[in-house]
């Protein structure tokens, strides 16, 4: 798999219909960036979107959930060291139990204290088979909420396997 790393200039300039992996971390992309990037990706076919350790909030983040719920093809993605908010994360939260096809999300450093609802929510929620929270300044409440959502999704996985295989096993 290719990585392609583009400026703000490239994305808005060029017409891409398929791209597998867009790594924008670390340039310093702002919420009003954030929103020009996202416009400038309406019609592609993303696999991975990298927005790691820059300065989103949650006007950022209102952009990507925008073009999240109409982009349907993207698997990862990070968004780790930003200013998300527990606001932030309520948004993102809403528009990621939407969308199917996101297998990979990493949050970490992003200062998620009392947000263990909310990651819980999103366990519980959807197909996620990575979740990075490294270093996001969770409570022991928080902590508690999120095992708990984690034990459980594993017990309903076990159970539909059961169902799966019993139903089988009957044919």
């Amino acid at each position: 798999p290719k990585t392609i790393y583009l400026s703000k200039e490239d994305a808005e300039s060029r017409k891409y219909r398929v791209l597998r992996k867009i790594d924008l971390s670390m340039n310093s992309i702002v919420d009003q960036t954030v929103s020009l990037i996202m416009s400038s990706l309406k019609k592609v076919r993303l696999h991975s979107l990298n927005l790691g350790n820059n300065l989103i909030s949650k006007e950022g983040v209102t952009s990507i959930t925008h073009w999240l719920s109409k982009n349907k093809s993207l698997k990862e993605l990070c968004l780790k060291q930003n200013d998300l908010t527990k606001e932030g994360l309520e948004l993102l939260q809403n528009s990621i139990t939407k969308h199917r096809s996101l297998e990979a999300l990493n949050l970490s450093n992003t200062n998620l204290s009392n947000s263990g609802e909310i990651i819980n929510k999103i366990i519980s929620s959807t197909k996620l088979k990575t979740l990075i929270l490294r270093d996001c300044k969770f409570s022991k409440n928080d902590i508690s909420l999120i095992i708990n959502s984690i034990t459980n999704s594993n017990s309903n996985s076990n159970s539909d396997e059961n169902v799966s295989k019993n139903s089988k096993s009957k044919s």
